[in-house]
């Protein structure tokens, strides 16, 4: 059973999006353990990632940003998470090769 959007709070959403960073259950799994439409869950984590790169910098936080950045054979490699947010990601691209 999901739950109506309406019913929570952005700084409610911001928690969960920040929970399921941290938990090792798939977004899917999250969602259905907590009552939430998969479909609203994305909708608020986009709408979140859009505020956070919309203040002029990429804000990165690999626990909950569903991003690992490692250095692997003289190489810098980024591995995502599924659900990271392109947007995000295409900002960061620019900022670390303009």
């Amino acid at each position: 059973m999901t739950e109506d959007i309406s019913r929570r709070s952005h700084a409610q959403w911001i928690d969960l999006i920040q929970e399921q960073g941290l938990s090792p259950l798939t977004i899917a799994e999250f969602c259905e353990e907590q009552g939430l439409a998969v479909h609203s869950f994305y909708y608020h984590k986009q709408k979140m990632n859009q505020e956070r790169c919309s203040k002029g910098f990429v804000e990165i936080h690999p626990a909950t940003g569903g991003m690992r950045l490692r250095y692997d054979q003289d190489t810098w490699v980024i591995d995502l998470k599924q659900g990271f947010d392109r947007l995000c990601m295409k900002q960061l691209l620019q900022v670390v090769d303009p």
